[in-house]
């Protein structure tokens, strides 16, 4: 009997320490595609242009200012909704605020335009860091303001509206990607939402919300329901304000296909959070 328990005890053992073996090798392996993720974003960040300039320019050090279109935006934001539709009945009741806006607030063919046109959401806000001149037709309200900074009064939003989603396109995990920064504007999101409300966000480069920083990982799942979701992810024609002419450049979608292989390489992610 003392036999058959000694063997076993080492069999057990031997167990646990093929265990610990497999376990750091996964480690191991993970630690590696981390790296070469890592890699392949800090390549992308240090590609990054106005996607109309030059290289040589200096505006292609500064952050595009666009206008995407209401299809881009159900590919791109809300891939878990079957068509626009859908999507235009869950809007309904909603305050949405377009953050990193760029001038979707005078493009026709914006989110918010579309849901302006058809009378839906109960307040329709763009947010922006840049200011584009009032001459210029208004589908929805516009605040200038830093998303890390912008104090929720300054919103004035509708109080009728009980849930807000917060919409950000090619802005956080694109143009703002350190985990500091990320999470300041993050708290200063939460500042302004209440249970239920959202935070969609495009592009997640291979869905790391916490970009590899743990603190900010637990900061985003403390306030937030978190999931990840596998977008359509598109080339179409679009508009680019020139700061210069203070006018609409139009690019076609062929200027854009550097845009979509990039999404596609990283590995990019829809980030849902609902406010807990």
């Amino acid at each position: 009997k003392k036999r058959r328990k000694n063997k076993k005890y080492k069999n057990i053992k031997k167990i646990n320490n093929n265990i610990k073996k497999i376990n750091k090798n996964i480690e191991k392996i993970n630690k590696n595609i981390e790296k070469k993720q890592k890699k392949l974003i800090k390549e992308e960040h240090f590609s990054r242009t106005s996607l109309k300039c030059d290289k040589t320019d200096k505006m292609c050090d500064i952050v595009a200012i666009t206008g995407r279109s209401a299809n881009l935006y159900k590919n791109h934001l809300f891939p878990d909704f079957n068509s626009m539709s859908s999507l235009k009945k869950w809007s309904k009741n909603k305050c949405v605020i377009d953050v990193g806006s760029g001038i979707n607030t005078i493009y026709e063919k914006s989110f918010l335009a579309m849901l302006s046109k058809n009378k839906l959401g109960k307040d329709l806000l763009g947010v922006d860091i840049s200011k584009i001149n009032k001459t210029h037709k208004r589908f929805s309200r516009f605040i200038k303001g830093n998303i890390k900074t912008l104090k929720y009064n300054r919103l004035k939003l509708n109080k009728k509206c009980k849930k807000t989603i917060v919409l950000i396109n090619n802005l956080l995990y694109l143009w703002i990607d350190n985990p500091i920064e990320l999470k300041k504007a993050y708290k200063n999101l939460f500042s302004w939402l209440k249970k239920g409300s959202q935070i969609r966000v495009f592009p997640v480069y291979f869905g790391r919300y916490d970009m590899y920083n743990d603190d900010l990982k637990k900061f985003i799942d403390n306030n937030c329901k978190v999931k990840i979701l596998n977008p359509k992810i598109t080339a179409e024609e679009m508009y680019e304000w020139d700061t210069k002419n203070k006018n609409k450049v139009y690019l076609k979608s062929p200027l854009l296909k550097d845009e979509k292989n990039i999404n596609k390489k990283l590995g990019a992610k829809t980030l849902v959070l609902t406010i807990k």
